[in-house]
């Protein structure tokens, strides 16, 4: 990422007789073997022609090499001192003109610029739309100021941030870059439609985009995927409105407010963060705990959220009051994604009570957690009365 003051040795290269035109940047190159003056002049991105102006103390023969890059799709167009030239620049490759040079030869070249969408590895239906070179980003609109805008004495104030919604692009075409049109011919500024929820959203490049909210990669979704989604999203709203309504208590590792709270203690034990989530875990046969509030005359469950992709030696056991309720083993669980998993309390350790010390104890030599949630909630029960 902070390559840029590498720029300067890496925009030419050359060999015995060759001399390697890399990257786009207004610039002057002198190679004083050779005699010879290079001035680059060229205003891209934001325009797709670059300008060689060659001055040798005397006629030079010389290839001069032009990268035509990969993106560049029906490769490089050459005009040598105003006239047509007929170039291999197949993109990925260099174009080659080979030719003895003289004091006032300028070659210009047009490299095609056009909206493209390149879709992730894992997921054709999520896409970043790149302009040539350059990412696009969303701009969703300008952040509150606040402990994290324009700068943030602790990083931390930038996770607890609340996101922006995030529009998804709706549509039955095979190529969502052709939903893509540049909104002038000034700032590359562009429009992209079909998104939902409907009014379409402005792309912009990354780099330019400062204190606002910004989106990089977009889904795209036929109307029946996006229904589909919303009908999901719909259920999962639903779920976690019955979860709420059977929340007895909540823990949120990591949280000082929550730790306090909860009595949090414990023996080799740390909090840290894991994408965008505060989690606690006990290192070598270290433990946590924390006092959770349960209901004295109903039966609770315990409920706990973990991330999906642990690795290494996390066996522990689960206590209540003391008493083991569950071990449990994490270990590629669900690769990717965090997941709650769900433990049964018998009525005997919570009868009469109104809170109860839940314990995580690491086996010798392995880690308990990372635990990133803990919910009490009462427990449903079957046509019978029973939990389950």
């Amino acid at each position: 990422i902070e390559n840029h003051t590498k720029y300067n040795d890496s925009i030419y290269f050359h060999g015995a007789d060759e001399l390697y035109v890399n990257l786009f940047i207004p610039s002057r190159l002198t190679w004083k073997e050779k005699g010879l003056v290079v001035e680059q002049k060229t205003g891209y991105p934001r325009s797709d022609t670059v300008e060689l102006r060659v001055t040798p103390e005397r006629p030079v023969p010389l290839a001069l090499a032009v990268r035509s890059p990969e993106w560049a799709r029906g490769g490089l167009r050459f005009r040598l001192n105003g006239k047509p030239l007929r170039v291999d620049a197949a993109p990925g490759s260099y174009a080659r003109i080979r030719r003895t040079w003289t004091k006032g030869d300028v070659l210009e070249v047009t490299i095609p610029l056009a909206v493209r969408a390149e879709a992730t590895p894992d997921d054709p239906t999520k896409v970043a739309f790149l302009y040539g070179p350059v990412l696009l980003a969303g701009d969703l609109g300008p952040v509150a100021e606040g402990p994290s805008v324009p700068y943030a004495a602790d990083q931390g104030e930038n996770f607890r941030k609340p996101v922006a919604d995030v529009p998804v692009i709706v549509t039955k075409v095979k190529d969502p870059a052709s939903l893509v049109t540049r909104a002038g011919k000034g700032d590359l500024a562009f429009r992209a439609a079909a998104t939902a929820p409907a009014g379409g959203v402005t792309l912009r490049p990354f780099n330019e985009i400062f204190y606002n909210h910004y989106n990089v990669y977009w889904d795209v979704l036929t109307p029946a995927e996006h229904a589909t989604r919303r009908a999901a999203m719909k259920a999962e709203a639903a779920r976690r409105a019955a979860i709420d309504a059977r929340t007895v208590d909540e823990y949120r590792p990591g949280e000082q407010q929550s730790e306090v709270d909860h009595r949090q203690a414990g023996e080799r034990t740390i909090s840290g963060e894991w994408q965008g989530n505060k989690f606690r875990h006990a290192e070598d046969g270290g433990w946590f705990s924390v006092r959770v509030k349960v209901v004295p005359d109903r039966p609770v469950e315990l409920v706990c959220t973990w991330w999906g992709g642990e690795t290494g030696n996390r066996t522990f056991d689960i206590m209540v009051d003391g008493t083991v309720v569950a071990t449990e083993s994490l270990h590629q669980d669900r690769p990717g994604v965090f997941f709650e998993k769900t433990y049964a309390i018998p009525d005997a350790l919570t009868r009469g009570k109104q809170t109860v010390e839940l314990r995580f104890q690491a086996h010798p030599g392995s880690m308990a957690g990372g635990l990133y949630g803990v919910r009490i909630l009462e427990a449903i029960k079957d046509h019978q009365g029973r939990p389950r």
